[in-house]
């Protein structure tokens, strides 16, 4: 009993450290001791109090560097003194205090840094460095990762270049062919896919292409038709049947291509034939 009673003397002397320690040697003997356990139960009650009241003067002490603003280093301190004082109200209320006033700064230094940013990158879309000026954007995008604002920054560099560039090519796009129109567009939709200005421009463009493509179709079939009948009546049945096979692999079951294969192909057979027949002659 002894033991009990220097621990009590202990606990009263508030030296909660040793006590801690003799009780936890008494309750490795006898883990069942009640008047160790409650003693235990006691001091854990104290020690949190008395931490409690040294989290108190700590925050008043903070109270200096809040006001000098300095909101980082006084984050780093008091997430340190919540491991003393789990759960403590006041100290997770100024805590979130303190995280907000962090935010406020953060987002000012942020939005300088970000206007400052955007100036240097409209700079760049305007001397025609497009490119560069999206790559500046994603590396400030990457060092920032924990800012969407960075990422915002992004999205509205490439759309500028987008601006940029269809301007810069109003009269040329005019010029162009509906393929090359497309190409040129698709790249430009390829840089965000999400810009409504850039897919309606495209949207426009594939029509123009397909309408292309179908007069494009009707001119090789109008040619293909006229070669086919060239080379048969020039009696050259492989290049004819090779021709039909061409235009059936862009119009299959097209009956034009499909009835001049036959004759070609009957043609060479009767050729064949000919041929045959002229060798066996001449050798009897």
């Amino acid at each position: 009993m002894s033991n009990i009673q220097d621990i009590k003397i202990l606990i009263k002397e508030e030296k909660y450290g040793q006590a801690n320690k003799m009780l936890d040697q008494i309750l490795l003997r006898e883990s069942q001791n009640q008047e160790a356990l409650k003693l235990k139960r006691e001091l854990q009650s104290l020690a949190y109090k008395k931490n409690l009241q040294l989290v108190d003067q700590k925050i008043q002490e903070y109270q200096e560097l809040f006001k000098q603003k300095k909101f980082k280093e006084l984050l780093q301190k008091l997430k340190k003194l919540q491991t003393y004082a789990p759960g403590y109200s006041k100290l997770d209320k100024f805590v979130l205090q303190v995280y907000h006033e962090y935010e406020k700064v953060s987002h000012n230094k942020s939005a300088d840094t970000i206007s400052e940013l955007t100036k240097k990158l409209t700079e760049l879309v305007n001397s025609k460095q497009g490119g560069q000026a999206i790559k500046l954007a994603q590396e400030h995008a990457l060092k920032h990762s924990d800012n969407p604002a960075y990422q915002k920054v992004v999205i509205d560099t490439k759309r500028k270049v987008i601006d940029f560039k269809l301007k810069a090519n109003k009269k040329a796009l005019k010029k162009l062919n509906a393929p090359s129109k497309f190409e040129f567009l698709k790249k430009l939709y390829l840089l965000d896919i999400t810009y409504p200005k850039i897919q309606q421009e495209l949207y426009s463009a594939k029509k123009d292409l397909e309408s292309y493509d179908k007069k494009q179709k009707k001119v090789y079939q109008r040619e293909a038709q006229i070669q086919i009948k060239i080379l048969l009546n020039q009696k050259k049945y492989p290049e004819c049947m090779q021709a039909c096979k061409e235009l059936l692999k862009v119009f299959p079951n097209h009956r034009y291509a499909t009835k001049f294969f036959e004759k070609a192909r009957n043609k060479q057979i009767q050729q064949n034939y000919l041929i045959a027949y002229s060798k066996l002659t001449s050798q009897a």
